[in-house]
């Protein structure tokens, strides 16, 4: 599925430069080298195993359609002192992100995280009673790091709102979040 095909690149593109190009990349906690890592090998066994098709238009590109506004953000982390020179591309941009972020992956993923793990205890059934061609393995690796990705962006989720919250109440704070 070319999903998986693209995510598998980017994921180690990624993964390249969080280990040796650019250590923040990885995260405070190193969360962002855990997601990186999980997007790869689910990308590999989605590939692999021809597991969970269905889903990777969702997973591996729809959500991150946050990410594109996400680059003007991290932009102007970067270079601070442009904020000042560009205030309405850094407020499109962080606003453009938020709002996707919410959308995608916390309004809508849960949505999808249901119909999934509702396939895959079907799947689950089938490898039990010996009708499937998917490994056990693969299976149980998608259902752990969709939970574990669940409350990533839940986490990240809540930062946003609160970061959306503060905006909306005219705390400047926001900026610099």
């Amino acid at each position: 599925h070319p999903g998986y095909v693209c995510m598998c690149g980017f994921q180690m593109y990624e993964l390249f430069c969080a280990l040796f190009l650019e250590p923040s990349l990885r995260g405070r906690n190193n969360e962002m080298l855990a997601h990186h890592i999980m997007a790869f090998t689910l990308s590999v066994l989605g590939m692999t195993y021809s597991y969970a098709y269905y889903y990777s238009p969702f997973f591996m590109g729809i959500i991150e359609l946050s990410s594109v506004p996400l680059v003007t953000v991290d932009f102007f982390k970067d270079f601070k002192q442009l904020r000042p020179k560009y205030p309405l591309i850094n407020e499109v941009g962080r606003t453009a992100f938020a709002i996707l972020f919410v959308f995608f992956r916390i309004l809508y993923w849960p949505i999808v995280t249901l119909q999934f793990w509702q396939d895959s205890m079907h799947e689950l059934s089938d490898i039990a009673a010996g009708d499937s061609a998917i490994p056990l393995g693969c299976v149980l690796t998608f259902l752990v790091s969709n939970l574990l990705l669940t409350a990533m962006q839940a986490y990240w989720g809540s930062l946003v709102v609160k970061a959306l919250a503060q905006k909306l109440l005219g705390d400047e704070s926001h900026k610099d979040a």
